[in-house]
């Protein structure tokens, strides 16, 4: 053997293998792979171990002991998660240089009325972010891999980007629609009701905060043509408590003495980080809606990053009250007023990913994945049960994902975006799609992206 002979250690080869894999297997979780990974090290070892005590080694030279022949020794500089946040760094640097409208300065919009008025007046980017001949991002919208980014929504495809912009502001005339939105002061369900308020819609609003909520309404210019039409529901309307039933009928009893009726119920309101919404919030770290921008590095352990052994019995019941029960119990009190309506009444449950059964699942949140999939159970068991209306009408039952729209559940150090691929707006579009669309009849799945049906 050559003393000039190439050679590669197992932990290098560990690590490439980990690295060139990864991309090609989405459903495949890194922990396993890793797992599968160190038995092949393994196995390397003793292949290296029974070459080298072969007579034709006998000419290698004592450092070859620490590497295994004919595969060159060159360990990648970043590991495949590295490599990707090295990545996503790139195009963010790049988006947020833009004098344009995209995916990152959306992001960058102080509060949610500047937000509205930059997506208005802001031309959209024209110009796609284009990676070196050897490099590629997946995309987030479908997980194909791109070399070239959507000049708006800079971590998707062309292809996505382009049906995403196409349905943002996807709209229709519901001048003579009632509806409902619970979580209504912060983010989507922020959104959602603006989105309402838009087409014309009369909307009732729910939140902890009604005050802050109304406050937040106040600042947009429409403010004089949406007054009459918005009416937050004027109690503290929280999930979590011991009697969610007497609350939702009093809810009931709001919207029958104001409308007589319901024709669009969106159950928004949830629980992601427990640590966030408890715990009083600090002036110089908020979002756009007010609320604690990312968690303290050194706060308690927070439902987003909780594992089997943080779970405790009180913060597991209090995710699956305002997850599950919570929306269970609304839509039992509240099927009564929506019956009076003159229409096919819309149910839209508010899905998310971590719900879905047939995405990989790691070892963080059990909890809210098991009560976001009791959700999407509870939709399905809706779509079978066929209510209809005192006229005959058949009730519309969906469940949306609004897709990925915060990083805020994640310590800020550790935060896997620097901000995520889509906004409230766009999360919004997603969940009031079906509604938009007339789409008629009722899916047990969760509607992804729009089009994309799922379990």
């Amino acid at each position: 053997m050559s003393r000039n002979t190439v050679t590669l250690d197992s932990d290098c080869l560990r690590e490439c293998w980990i690295t060139l894999l990864l991309p090609h297997l989405p459903g495949l979780q890194l922990a396993a792979l890793q797992r599968s990974c160190r038995s092949m090290a393994r196995l390397v070892e003793q292949f290296k171990h029974q070459a080298l005590a072969h007579p034709s080694c006998s000419q290698a030279t004592s450092t070859s002991h620490n590497s295994l022949p004919i595969l060159a020794r060159q360990k990648p500089e970043l590991s495949f998660h590295h490599a990707r946040k090295q990545l996503q760094n790139d195009i963010f640097e790049w988006a947020s240089s833009q004098a344009t409208n995209n995916t990152v300065t959306r992001q960058l919009q102080a509060s949610c009325q500047d937000l509205a008025e930059f997506d208005a007046t802001t031309p959209q980017g024209q110009t796609s972010f284009r990676l070196p001949r050897d490099r590629r991002f997946h995309c987030y919208g479908c997980s194909k891999k791109c070399r070239s980014t959507h000049p708006v929504y800079v971590f998707c495809c062309h292809e996505c980007g382009r049906r995403f912009q196409l349905n943002r502001h996807l709209s229709t005339d519901l001048s003579d629609h009632v509806a409902l939105v619970t979580g209504a002061r912060t983010k989507l369900g922020h959104q959602i009701v603006v989105k309402l308020l838009k087409a014309g819609a009369s909307v009732i609003g729910t939140t902890r905060y009604p005050q802050d909520a109304i406050a937040l309404y106040q600042r947009y210019k429409e403010w004089p043509a949406w007054q009459s039409k918005l009416s937050i529901y004027p109690e503290c309307f929280d999930l979590d408590i011991p009697s969610i039933s007497e609350a939702a009928a009093r809810l009931s009893q709001f919207a029958a003495d104001k409308f007589g009726k319901l024709d669009i119920l969106v159950n928004c309101a949830a629980q992601t980080i427990r640590v966030r919404e408890k715990v009083p919030k600090l002036a110089n770290a908020c979002n756009r809606y007010g609320d604690a921008k990312f968690v303290e590095a050194g706060a308690a352990v927070n439902s987003w990053s909780m594992r089997l052994g943080d779970l405790v019995q009180p913060e597991m019941e209090e995710v699956y009250r305002i997850n599950a029960i919570g929306p269970c119990l609304m839509v039992q009190q509240l099927a009564g007023l929506m019956k009076k309506s003159s229409h096919n009444p819309y149910i839209i449950n508010v899905h998310a990913r971590e719900g879905l059964f047939d995405v990989g699942k790691g070892d963080c949140h059990l909890h809210t994945n098991m009560a976001k999939a009791g959700l999407a159970m509870l939709t399905k068991c809706l779509k079978g049960s066929r209510l209809r209306t005192d006229s005959g009408k058949l009730f519309w039952i969906h469940g949306c994902d609004p897709g990925w729209i915060s990083v805020d559940e994640y310590y800020e150090a550790g935060r896997p975006w620097n901000v995520p691929p889509l906004d409230e707006i766009d999360g919004a579009a997603r969940i009031l799609y079906p509604v938009m669309k007339r789409l008629k009849g009722s899916f047990a799945k969760t509607r992804r992206h729009f089009y994309l049906m799922t379990y």
